[in-house]
């Protein structure tokens, strides 16, 4: 599993949760206050709400599979920062 090798599963699962359940809530802000309609018109909202949905089933298939080996959250890591990164953009 490529989680954090010093953290048990259920750990990892917290963190993992913790920090996967404020991104969801930006993009559940942009939602309310920019519209759905303005939000996947725009080309970097429409990419960062694709990449957390494949983040979210990432996530679900890693935590309920008992040895998922193959993990892509890291690299969804990195495309979401330089996609809401302008300076790397």
């Amino acid at each position: 599993m490529s989680g954090i090798p010093f953290m048990s599963r259920k750990v990892n699962f917290g963190v993992e949760l913790g920090l996967l359940s404020l991104l969801l809530i930006e993009v559940l802000l942009q939602f309310v206050t920019f519209g759905i309609k303005r939000t996947l018109s725009d080309n970097l909202m429409l990419i960062n709400f694709l990449l957390l949905v494949l983040y979210v089933a990432d996530f679900v298939y890693a935590y309920s599979t008992p040895y998922a080996w193959i993990r892509f959250a890291q690299y969804i890591r990195i495309f979401l920062f330089v996609n809401r990164s302008r300076d790397v953009r």
